[in-house]
């Protein structure tokens, strides 16, 4: 973490505290208000997801043009705060916890 800029830092604490703030929501949503667990589900992908922007927080620093030009395995790791490995599984764990609440709340609302 010695390698990141002062934004790159304040990016990634905002994603994390943001994050955990809407986790915070709705747990409290669900344990006390009502007991909708797509709802819950939801909060829960909506906070790994912002985790794993919150890893790479370069990426809001860098120009559009070089982002979308190529994306290796290399770039990647130049990106992300750690491994790039990690971070891809924590957003799409929180792809697939939002998809299966959206699901849930179609099939079961």
């Amino acid at each position: 973490m010695n390698d990141l800029r002062m934004r790159e830092k304040a990016v990634l604490i905002l994603c994390v505290c943001f994050a955990t703030l809407l986790l915070v929501s709705g747990i409290y949503d669900f344990a006390v208000i009502a007991w909708q667990f797509s709802e819950l589900m939801m909060s829960v992908g909506v906070f790994f997801l912002l985790i794993g922007i919150g890893l790479m927080a370069r990426l809001f620093f860098m120009p559009l043009t070089s982002m979308t030009s190529s994306i290796n395995m290399a770039s990647l790791k130049a990106i992300t705060v750690g491994s790039p490995k990690i971070q891809q599984w924590v957003y799409l764990l929180g792809i697939f916890f939002c998809l299966f609440s959206l699901v849930w709340r179609f099939l079961f609302a």
